[in-house]
């Protein structure tokens, strides 16, 4: 798959809306999601302390800190928070180094 046809089913998995029509799209091409995705529940390790993955509204994901409950940085949108994409992760660490310490079961 060249990179012209990658770009046209993202845009095409990006727009769908329904969470069943997403999971149908990722089976019909499980090759291409093979890319880095985090999920609501999945643990990271940012500057030394661990924060799960959140969903703190529809479409909305926050880093919680697991030792005092305190949000490391204000929501952001994402498309499937099941699936989060590492470009919508990346908005949510703004830039910190992070590691993937434990990672919720598919």
């Amino acid at each position: 798959m060249d990179e012209l046809q990658e770009q046209l089913l993202l845009k095409i998995y990006e727009g769908l809306l329904s969470p069943t029509l997403k999971s149908e799209f990722r089976e019909a091409f499980p090759d291409f999601f093979k890319r880095d995705t985090h999920r609501v529940g999945n643990i990271y390790r940012i500057e030394g302390e661990s924060y799960i993955l959140a969903q703190t509204e529809a479409f909305q994901i926050q880093l919680i800190s697991l030792s005092n409950g305190n949000r490391f940085t204000g929501r952001t949108s994402a498309q499937d928070p099941e699936n989060v994409s590492d470009d919508e992760f990346k908005s949510a660490v703004c830039g910190y180094t992070y590691e993937l310490i434990y990672e919720e079961a598919k």
